[in-house]
């Protein structure tokens, strides 16, 4: 896809609401929010207490992050 393309994909998407991203997007805000969340928790969880809810926050991040980066590639 070259920038043309983009750009009137992405004209025709604000004027006319045709050629949108087939991504819900409360798919994308539910990730980005499960994401915040998430490392916001493991930032404020004690080093020193249960270190693998700690971990399993970490990685849940992660993985919010990383599906949110599908969607957007998926859907443009």
């Amino acid at each position: 896809m070259d920038r043309r393309n983009a750009t009137y994909r992405g004209s025709r998407c604000l004027t006319y609401g045709e050629q949108c991203s087939t991504v819900p997007g409360e798919d994308l805000y539910g990730c980005f929010w499960v994401a915040l969340a998430a490392g916001l928790l493991a930032l404020l969880w004690p080093r020193a207490r249960w270190t693998g809810a700690r971990i399993g926050a970490v990685l849940l991040q992660w993985g919010a992050r990383l599906t949110l980066g599908a969607l957007i590639l998926s859907g443009a």
